[in-house]
């Protein structure tokens, strides 16, 4: 648990980090080509951070590591949909 949440943690600096010297918003993808390419990278930089860290007790098959992707690309977005329809967040992304 410690190894995951610390992960998770780690792996959202990076692209929080180049966002906020871009001046975009915390929350916010930006705009056009780079702004799908943050929102790509939005979804997948704490299971990146995740992964990273787990790996000296753990490494998915390649295989397995596609099918955690592929969940994640749906499942983040289903998430933030679900936290707009409660009232916990003011838009999915």
């Amino acid at each position: 648990g410690l190894l995951l949440g610390t992960g998770y943690i780690v792996g959202e600096l990076p692209n929080s980090f180049a966002k906020r010297q871009l001046g975009i918003a915390p929350g916010a993808s930006g705009q056009g080509v780079a702004g799908r390419a943050f929102w790509v990278v939005d979804q997948l930089d704490s299971l990146a951070g995740m992964l990273l860290f787990i790996a000296p007790v753990w490494r998915p098959s390649l295989a397995l590591l596609a099918l955690i992707v592929a969940i994640m690309l749906v499942a983040h977005p289903v998430g933030a949909w679900i936290m707009v329809l409660f009232g916990l967040k003011d838009r999915v992304g």
